[in-house]
């Protein structure tokens, strides 16, 4: 028994010893390729027709917020009443959240809409079917006196009986 674990021991120590003989890997080319055709654009610049880059502003830069006619909780309510719960009759019971995520153009339409956390069993997929099925516009955000694009982040809690 004592071969063995010596045995062992041994080609332990040979493997580790030859790994360090190996030189190290040296990556000094950090340079990254970005095809703007591929851009999200909850993520920052995007193309628009004009191939001119579209900045996504961040809640916190702007002078006024963007507002749904009736309020945030409004919204909220016309999501919920728009998720097609029979969906998810497979579902166990009980409260679930979601957060989503969606661009608010500059004319107040919301576009981009994406999962940003998804409790899985379809739950995530209604959401944001319910989401892309409102067609009411937003009052957009205004910076330095325009509208503006905005990120816009929201989570949404569904209770299923």
């Amino acid at each position: 028994m004592k071969k063995f674990y010596f045995t062992v021991f041994v080609l332990a120590i040979c493997t580790i010893a030859k790994a360090q003989d190996k030189p190290a890997k040296k990556d000094n080319d950090h340079t990254i390729e970005v095809r703007k055709e591929n851009f999200d654009p909850l993520q920052g610049d995007i193309l628009n027709d004009g191939q001119e880059p579209k900045h996504v502003h961040n809640l916190s830069v702007l002078d006024v917020q963007p507002e749904f006619p009736g309020g945030t909780r409004k919204f909220v309510t016309l999501l919920e009443s728009k998720i097609d719960k029979s969906q998810l009759k497979d579902v166990e019971p009980g409260k679930y959240r979601v957060f989503v995520s969606f661009v608010i153009e500059e004319d107040g339409t919301m576009t981009g809409a994406k999962l940003m956390r998804d409790p899985g069993q379809g739950i995530g997929n209604q959401v944001l079917q319910a989401l892309n099925g409102i067609t009411d516009k937003w009052k957009p955000g205004i910076n330095d006196g325009k509208p503006v694009r905005v990120n816009y982040s929201l989570p949404v809690t569904i209770n299923l009986p």
